[in-house]
């Protein structure tokens, strides 16, 4: 029998699954083995057609912590809203199902949460591919404690599962259904919505940055579409708040200049926002990258050889 002190609060951790058989055994298993015993683990199976759902089953058998929802393949957007539909935790945490995390991804940042009467904690990550653990040359950040807004949007990154959220932040804040990128339009609102923030430089997550069936690695139209709609809701979002405009349109910016990359020139609405974006700059926005830079630079000399070279290069997409 699993021991819970009675003070402790239960932690929900939503985990959306869809076809990750080689994935999803240890993921499950590192979540079961947390430190942090109150908890409920809710496995969204959002219409798996491999052993996913047996390997969930099996674990669900054997633990009764875990709750198997299930809806017809709809998206990660409407697994996660799922299981915050039926989360009964004061707290939640989000885990991709071919993913890992660390026995103490529960207890270190409830602690956090406890001792600052927090309702958001954010925390670093391991990157990991088949050769292993990827370490980074740098951390989240150096900045350990509470936090303001603006900072945690700087430094926290729009990720959902490097953060611990209290229930309340959710309470009218859901993911965006039918679109992928769906974190960058909707983690920076939980940061604005949350009174006290900590920012953590432990690493308790473990990101599988090789599954090529990974929506950031899927190349398509409709994914970069979604991808530079989220940069655009989020820019409006932040000015709107309060955060400074200019440090808002780097990354709307960068969003454009990656649309125009990889789809050709037409005359879709989208395609001419990025344009004007792109083209009304007379210099790359600061805090480009260098590459971004440079092509920018060739854009705004060439745009028929700018096209050119994204064709060459397998920049452009179907």
């Amino acid at each position: 029998m699993i021991q819970m002190s009675e003070d402790q609060e239960k932690i929900s951790i939503i985990i959306p699954v869809y076809n990750m058989e080689a994935y999803i055994d240890k993921c499950l298993s590192s979540v079961v083995r947390q430190s942090y015993k109150n908890i409920e683990i809710i496995v969204v199976i959002d219409g798996s057609t491999d052993m996913s759902e047996e390997i969930c089953q099996k674990y669900a058998d054997e633990d009764d912590r875990i709750i198997i929802l299930k809806q017809e393949n709809k998206g990660l957007s409407a697994a996660r809203n799922l299981g915050l539909d039926h989360a009964g935790g004061t707290y939640v945490m989000f885990v991709d199902s071919d993913d890992y995390v660390s026995e103490s991804f529960c207890e270190i940042p409830y602690k956090a949460a406890r001792e600052n009467e927090a309702d958001l904690v954010i925390f670093d990550r391991y990157n990991f591919n088949q050769k292993g653990i990827i370490e980074k040359k740098k951390q989240l950040s150096n900045i350990y404690g509470l936090i303001d807004q603006e900072t945690a949007i700087d430094k926290g990154r729009v990720f959902a599962w490097n953060k611990l959220y209290h229930i309340d932040l959710f309470q009218d804040i859901r993911y965006p259904e039918g679109r992928v990128y769906e974190d960058i339009a909707t983690t920076h609102k939980l940061v604005y919505k949350a009174h006290r923030i900590v920012m953590l430089n432990d690493k308790l997550y473990y990101r599988n940055i090789a599954n090529p069936n990974s929506i950031t690695h899927e190349r398509s139209v409709s994914n970069r579409s979604d991808s530079f709609h989220a940069y655009i809701d989020k820019y409006n979002d932040l000015v709107e708040e309060g955060y400074p405009e200019k440090k808002a349109f780097v990354p709307l910016f960068c969003a454009a200049l990656r649309y125009l990359t990889s789809v050709d020139s037409c005359e879709d609405d989208l395609y001419e926002y990025a344009f004007k974006i792109v083209d009304d700059q007379t210099d790359a926005p600061e805090g480009v990258s260098w590459n971004q830079k440079m092509i920018f630079r060739i854009w705004k000399r060439n745009q028929a050889l700018f096209h050119l070279l994204c064709r060459i290069f397998h920049r452009r997409v179907k």
